[in-house]
């Protein structure tokens, strides 16, 4: 393991309010948990010890963990912090979309709503919300991955469409100034030979012997193969000397055998 890939730790003493820790001492399978109180004491042994007041991610009732001053504790990064709180956000988001359905259905009379959507729009980099380009990317990326169209009928914004019914989910890029260029995609490179060398014109298949009629039948006189293919030279718009040619070929051939230019190619 690398010294990037080592997780963060720093010793009890030094736990503040607000470090998020992840420790399996301080709640089972290694949950995450913000420090809201930290207390440190010495105990009748002389020795330094930390008592810290925690919530766990997602709860609200704090808890109490100790260590002695030295031990280890493994602190959150920054990213990972950030991720915790969008997921909180994501499941807070999530619960009350179920509370009004609940709600709509313990009020019958409640005039139901004939659409109800839910939208989220991608517009600032302030925000966070990335480069036009990047919006855009994101829109596409996750239409893509859900197997449907976006909408890119007008060119200041790229709308994701998921109906359910009357109920449906848009995610809305902006890109005031128009739709910007995406990178076109790069081919996979040919994959390189064998040999390890690239073909060249030597290495292109040339004829080099002479030319033999196609053969497409025979059959046996004694136990010897006897080839009765119909010969035919073609005719159309080849020059006197090359019908002669074709003909002499084919006399060399099969001996024995007549050659003549027919009257018209045979049919396939």
């Amino acid at each position: 393991m690398t010294a990037q890939n080592v997780p963060p730790t720093k010793p009890a003493s030094e736990l503040q309010i607000g470090d998020w820790v992840d420790q399996q001492v301080t709640c089972a399978n290694q949950c995450n948990a913000e420090i809201v109180a930290v207390y440190p004491f010495v105990t009748d042994d002389a020795r330094a010890r930390v008592l810290i007041t925690y919530v766990r991610a997602g709860k609200r009732v704090p808890e109490v963990a100790g260590f002695y001053a030295e031990d280890p504790v493994r602190v959150l990064t920054a990213e990972e912090i950030a991720g915790i709180r969008e997921q909180g956000e994501r499941s807070k988001r999530i619960a009350e979309i179920r509370q009004l359905a609940d709600w709509l259905e313990r009020h019958p009379e409640a005039p139901m709503p004939y659409m109800i959507s839910a939208s989220e729009h991608l517009s600032r980099e302030a925000f966070g919300d990335g480069t036009e380009v990047e919006r855009l990317a994101k829109v596409r990326d996750l239409a893509a991955s859900l197997g449907i169209k976006t909408d890119e009928h007008l060119e200041d914004r790229t709308r994701l469409i998921v109906d359910f019914g009357n109920a449906r989910y848009e995610l809305v890029a902006w890109h005031p100034a128009g739709r910007p260029n995406q990178p076109e995609a790069t081919p996979d490179p040919e994959p390189p030979l064998a040999s390890g060398r690239e073909l060249s014109a030597a290495d292109e298949a040339t004829p080099t012997g002479k030319r033999e009629p196609l053969h497409t039948g025979g059959v046996v006189d004694g136990g010897r193969l006897v080839d009765e293919t119909p010969c035919y030279v073609p005719c159309g718009f080849h020059a006197p000397e090359v019908i002669a040619e074709e003909i002499a070929l084919c006399a060399a051939s099969h001996p024995g055998r007549e050659c003549t230019q027919p009257v018209s190619e045979p049919s396939a």
